[in-house]
């Protein structure tokens, strides 16, 4: 019996040394260079006004239990936490090891790696160049051999990161307004809205009035807290110019020439009280109050709250994506989604009384794919949507199914070239009135009668995502709002202009793109193949640091957090 249990325990631990050696092996990661996907050491703290948690990036040097000041990733709330919150430890990951080449080296998979400065070591960031490869980052983009990398839907669900999300909604006051803004008739649920008339706009009578007109609409506009580089312009009819206090130092500045009236940011209480209390005039009071209101109105930008302390001015960030589930309730008439790329406005329509489901751009009627809808959707009254314009492509799925191959943006454009990157603001160098300068100009979808998208001319879209439902009752909920990984340029080795990666040379990124070491800064871009040691499977074991007193004495345990445990895509 002895000598069975010793045989099993020996072929045991020649075992877990064998796969060890050849086959899997865990890695914990320090840093957050690939957060929010994979994690270094971190805190995981719930906001106190939408209850949504988000994990805020730690040094090597936090150690314990300790307050936190922090900000919400879906609300942004600044805030500290109400008391002492342990850290987490990085994820720990399972990495199969000896994968063949086409296995190991795909684009867009994470790869953990030795560093090639420091072979001890080891790294884990993303693939996206392969051995031969020019590569080039532009415009937050991945360019291979003088082409935008389009990445598939599946690879767009890998690296999204999370903007918002209805189902975390903040109480209304003071201190926050509503980011999804419903008309009349629309009800408001836990995670979206329901449609309950299927008449016209408050279930009046529809004869005489066109489709667009009779539709109800919920649009998403990116209000935030506080913050923000972007400028917000309203116009100002006044003969003299307003006193603004202190107009060195101040975020409010007046336009002569345009006459207009512009903000940098949100415009803090303390300053539009202060411009109301030394202009009587108004006409100035009442833009003073405009401008304050559409302040808040953002573009949607690279800051990512796992960084405490952000490193770079934000850049805004075009390639977003809508998720939705629509659950139909009553009738069949049409749902749409509309959304835009600051350039023009796309519809995917679901169409039930034609038996459509079709995608358009800018002006009703410029189909650029259909579908009949029955046979897409079957006989399903609830289904999910994914509608997303990443890397300057237009993309839609239904219940995890792509529905046509990616439609390029830039074959629609009038203008030849592109855009150069441009700040979180598109002020700066570079100011926009309307369409005029920065782009083919364009005419939109309107998604409303009075409504371009814009608040000012100075500013990129605020109103970016549409939802209109006509003839049919239905509840379009689970609301999420996501971004792409926007990849910086701003003072790099490589990358800025392209390079040719050696014959067995990979490029690697990280997805919190602001503050990761890799390719773009190490004096050789390249990782050699010989370096790289497997593909992460899943996130296993992840755990964190607790207290446990007893009497006098006090102790510090690793205990498991099994939510934290995942496949990694």
């Amino acid at each position: 019996m002895l000598r069975a249990v010793t045989e099993s325990l020996v072929f045991l631990l020649m075992a877990v040394i064998v796969l060890r050696a050849y086959a899997v092996e865990g890695y914990i990661i320090a840093t957050g260079s690939m957060a929010p996907h994979l994690l270094g050491r971190h805190v995981l703290l719930k906001c106190v006004a939408c209850g949504y948690e988000t994990a805020v990036g730690v040094g090597e040097e936090a150690r314990g239990e300790q307050a936190w000041r922090w900000k919400c990733g879906n609300c942004g709330l600044r805030q500290r936490s109400a008391g002492a919150v342990a850290v987490s430890d990085g994820d720990q990951l399972l990495v199969a090891k000896q994968l063949p080449r086409k296995l190991l080296g795909r684009r867009w998979r994470p790869v953990v790696f030795l560093n090639p400065a420091d072979p001890s070591v080891p790294f884990v960031k993303r693939i996206v160049g392969l051995p031969g490869e020019t590569v080039l980052l532009r415009e937050g983009d991945v360019w291979i051999d003088g082409r935008r990398v389009v990445k598939t839907l599946p690879e767009q669900r890998a690296l999204r990161i999370l903007v918002y999300d209805a189902a975390y909604a903040p109480p209304t006051g003071n201190d926050w307004q509503p980011r999804w803004i419903a008309a009349d008739g629309v009800q408001r649920t836990a995670s979206g809205f329901r449609w309950t008339a299927m008449g016209g706009r408050n279930g009046a009578p529809t004869n005489g009035r066109s489709q667009d007109e009779r539709i109800r609409w919920v649009h998403y506009r990116h209000w935030i807290r506080s913050g923000g580089a972007h400028r917000t312009a309203v116009p100002l009819r006044v003969s003299s110019a307003p006193r603004i206090p202190n107009a060195v130092f101040s975020p409010v500045a007046f336009d002569e020439h345009r006459r207009v009236l512009t903000c940098r940011g949100v415009m803090p209480p303390a300053v539009r009280d202060a411009l109301l209390a030394g202009n009587p005039d108004p006409g100035v009071r009442a833009a003073v109050r405009r401008l304050a209101e559409l302040s808040h109105w953002a573009p949607i930008t690279d800051t990512l709250d796992y960084n405490r302390t952000p490193r770079l001015p934000p850049r805004w960030v075009r390639d977003i994506m809508l998720t939705a589930r629509v659950r139909v309730t009553n009738g069949h008439g049409t749902v749409l989604f509309r959304m835009t790329d600051g350039d023009h406005w796309f519809e995917l329509a679901l169409d039930w009384p034609r038996d459509e489901i079709r995608l358009s751009v800018d002006v009703q009627g410029r189909v650029l794919w259909s579908a009949p809808l029955e046979r897409t959707l079957g006989a399903a009254d609830v289904f999910r949507i994914e509608f997303s314009l990443f890397d300057r492509h237009v993309l839609a799925g239904v219940d995890g199914r792509p529905l046509f191959s990616p439609v390029a943006i830039e074959t629609l454009e009038a203008a030849s070239g592109s855009p150069e990157e441009a700040s979180a603001d598109g002020g700066g160098a570079e100011e926009h009135a309307g369409n005029a300068v920065g782009g083919p100009v364009v005419r939109p979808i309107r998604p409303a009668a009075a409504d371009s998208g814009r608040s000012g001319p100075f500013d990129r879209p605020r109103r970016v995502i549409y939802i209109g439902v006509v003839g049919m009752e239905c509840v379009v909920d689970e609301l999420r709002v996501y971004r792409d990984v926007y990849y910086r340029t701003d003072g790099v080795r490589h990358g800025a202009q392209p390079l040719r990666l050696g014959i067995d040379e990979y490029f690697v990124l990280g997805d919190n793109t602001a503050v990761s070491a890799d390719s773009r800064l190490w004096d050789r871009a390249g990782v050699p193949e010989s370096m790289l040691i497997g593909r992460p499977l899943v996130v296993h074991l992840p755990s964190r640091t607790i207290r446990w007193r007893l009497g006098t004495w006090t102790g510090r345990f690793r205990v498991p957090e099994w939510r934290r445990v995942r496949y990694i895509r």
